[in-house]
């Protein structure tokens, strides 16, 4: 897009890269970790620490972020893993209209049936964050690579999970190109 976008300001929502984050800190799961790249605290991040206290999300830093998704998850699953816990969810900072419901909607769903490895939301066939991943999934994420992230891991026979239909397309929308900010209610 030329600019790094998660700076960008969404009109009177603050920055784009803290609309999913207040939404995960809103939805009352957590740990929330928050994964950027290596470096000074983002502008976006410290939009958050305005509002918040720093102790309601732990950052960590990918120093290997530009080579993909899995990089990124795989620092964030090293903190998760410092604890006791059934799952994680991941959440993309790009994804402005994810909601603290749809993220309890995923721990919601697991809590039903925690035989399931995975829950995730899916649109046109493809499973797309945010993404519950039970503990039974943690083995599999050190092995993930590039920029699919643990789409491969979601579509892989082995393992059982069950999908959720976001209220509306956009509700997924990930902000990739500027065609995709023309499509956002604040445009």
């Amino acid at each position: 897009m030329g600019y790094p976008k998660l700076s960008a300001d969404v009109r009177g929502k603050g920055k784009l890269g803290s609309l999913a984050l207040r939404s995960a800190l809103r939805s009352g799961i957590g740990p929330v970790i928050v994964v950027t790249k290596a470096g000074p605290v983002p502008d976006w991040l410290a939009e958050i620490e305005g509002e918040h206290q720093t102790e309601a999300y732990t950052r960590v830093e990918s120093p290997n972020a530009e080579l993909g998704m899995a990089h990124s998850i795989r620092a964030g699953y090293a903190q998760a893993s410092r604890g006791q816990l059934r799952g994680i969810v991941i959440l993309l900072a790009d994804m402005p209209l994810v909601t603290a419901e749809m993220i309890r909607d995923l721990a919601d769903r697991y809590e039903a049936e925690p035989h399931l490895d995975f829950v995730a939301y899916r649109q046109g066939g493809l499973p797309l964050p945010p993404v519950l991943l039970a503990s039974s999934m943690f083995p599999h994420l050190r092995h993930l690579e590039g920029d699919a992230g643990a789409r491969r891991l979601l579509q892989d026979p082995r393992f059982c999970g069950a999908f959720l239909q976001a209220e509306t397309e956009l509700s997924l929308a990930d902000l990739d190109t500027e065609e995709d900010w023309a499509l956002m209610p604040w445009s």
